[in-house]
């Protein structure tokens, strides 16, 4: 199959930006039903790549080989679910080898992502990150000219969803709202560094009580039409799982019909407000303490109950997400290529080979 480069090349890379349970799932399987969106989700290759290969226009066919080969080894999830063969990607790679400055790259390998999507009326890429606001100078850098959607979620109901979901290496509410609140706090770096009409703050709460409104709202932020057919997501989703369930194998595919099953179901607003039942007087005044300045930058007052001091336990709790979550992503994203690919394979960890 031939490709349209110069398609390619013109597409915009625009940035969803939040944490776990903040409805990015399901914004992404929304968008997707888009023929001009192709949203992609949480592969940190752009930024993996980019130390190595930004300097690079033309590759050898052996050059080609290892960046294929770094690219899989490299990569966070189970790649068989989302992108194309990497014998076809590969293929695509030699047949532009003379010519491939990084941003035509990163381009190509969105392109191979969501396989089974018709792109013949493509207009946008959309990439939805966990982990960029910890990289959010270095990912200014590589995406200039793109636009940030920063998707976010009442840190009383996100840090209960959590606890349920058992993300963490603790189930604490005061650790989860650190990790919430050191994930946010870089926002102020965005809006300090970008055009105020380049940034869409989209709540949570918003998007699953006026949907539709939401969903029209970030079309037109990126500058596509906006269709009907798009909240019906939940029908072609499980089509899509069902597709890919003997590539992916049996494992993974009921895993992910767990941990994704909200879209194989109505939205539902039943997940708001959890925190008014659920949360007690003196996590709400601790929530607040920790969380109560970056909450208020977002749109959200959580001091409504007043704050309340932490003590040294919970301060340790404070350290403890810190280094487990901000420190260590830190260092991890530092460490050379061939030492990540190093303990990917240390580990057994290879979503492709």
């Amino acid at each position: 199959m031939s490709l349209d480069i110069e398609k390619i090349k013109s597409l915009p890379i625009h940035l969803i930006l939040c944490t776990e349970r903040t409805g990015s799932s399901l914004l992404n399987a929304i968008l997707n039903q888009s023929p001009e969106i192709l949203a992609n989700s949480e592969e940190l290759f752009a930024l993996y790549l980019y130390r190595k290969y930004h300097n690079k226009i033309s590759y050898t066919e052996k050059e080609i080989k290892e960046l294929v080969h770094d690219f899989a080894y490299s990569s966070e999830k189970n790649l068989k679910m989302f992108f194309s063969d990497l014998k076809v990607f590969e293929n695509h790679l030699m047949q532009f080898r003379h010519c491939l400055p990084y941003d035509t790259l990163i381009r190509l390998i969105y392109w191979h992502f969501l396989d089974l999507k018709d792109k013949s009326q493509l207009k946008v890429i959309i990439d939805k990150q966990i982990k960029y606001l910890y990289y959010i100078n270095d990912v200014l850098k590589i995406f200039p000219d793109s636009k940030y959607i920063i998707l976010t979620r009442d840190v009383r109901d996100n840090v209960l969803i959590r606890k349920r979901r058992n993300l963490h290496h603790t189930s604490d509410i005061l650790y989860l709202a650190a990790i919430w609140n050191d994930t946010y706090k870089y926002v102020r770096y965005i809006f300090e560094k970008v055009d105020r009409k380049n940034i869409l703050i989209i709540h949570y709460e918003d998007l699953i009580l006026n949907t539709e409104e939401v969903v029209k709202q970030v079309c037109d932020f990126v500058g596509v039409n906006y269709f009907p057919e798009m909240l019906n997501f939940q029908s072609n989703f499980e089509k899509f799982l069902e597709l890919k369930r003997p590539i992916i194998g049996e494992e993974y595919y009921q895993w992910t019909k767990n941990f994704q099953s909200s879209l194989f179901q109505p939205i539902s607003k039943d997940k708001i407000g959890l925190w008014k039942k659920e949360l007690s007087q003196e996590q709400l005044q601790k929530i607040a303490a920790i969380c109560g300045n970056t909450a208020k930058y977002l749109n959200y007052d959580l001091n409504q109950h007043g704050q309340k001091s932490l003590n040294l336990l919970d301060n340790w709790q404070l350290l403890k997400a810190k280094i487990n979550r901000e420190w260590y992503l830190q260092f991890y994203y530092r460490l050379p290529l061939f030492v990540k690919i190093w303990i990917k394979k240390l580990r057994g960890k290879n979503s492709y080979l």
